[in-house]
């Protein structure tokens, strides 16, 4: 299915229809800049997924945060290009997400989950809730890190991130 958008509204994703779980990281998510696409999908090592939903109290708090870890990423030489922030926004329609992503200034892509197909994905869960995926070479993936609340210090966060994908001492 080809999804239609106007320009300015590029970088949130509208609900997809289709079986839950099979959401495209890859394609067509403007994070900074276009996302180059492996052979296998996203050409990312680890994604850093939050559930979130933009009436949830603690996940307006977490968003400087998030935004925060964005610019930290960006700027992390072993992180660049190769960590990826996105967000799902569990039981919000395209325009919530949009709502949400101008009233915080959220930087990163945000995905709308109007119909909780993704949110079932990720077992139900709280939000916030984070988890860390890290893709490997053959397309395989493995969950790194996954917790509800906080991420605390984004500084830290990211050291944990990079620690546990292998990709800092």
């Amino acid at each position: 299915d080809q999804v239609h958008q106007p320009p300015g509204d590029r970088d949130v994703q509208p609900e997809r229809n289709g079986p839950a779980g099979q959401m495209d990281v890859g394609g067509d998510v403007p994070a900074d800049g276009p996302v180059e696409r492996r052979q296998d999908g996203f050409k990312a090592h680890v994604v850093i997924a939050e559930i979130f939903s933009m009436y949830c109290p603690y996940c307006q708090k977490e968003a400087p945060i998030l935004n925060d870890l964005y610019e930290l990423i960006a700027q992390n030489e072993a992180a660049r290009n190769k960590v990826k922030l996105i967000g799902i926004g569990a039981g919000n329609t395209t325009f919530e997400v949009k709502t949400f992503k101008e009233k915080y200034k959220v930087p990163f892509p945000l995905f709308a989950d109007a119909d909780f197909s993704l949110h079932q994905v990720f077992g139900d869960v709280r939000t916030p809730y984070f988890m860390v995926i890290q893709i490997n070479r053959d397309g395989s993936h493995k969950v790194i890190y996954s917790e509800a609340g906080s991420i605390g210090n984004p500084q830290d966060f990211l050291r944990l991130v990079l620690k546990k994908a292998g990709m800092q001492q």
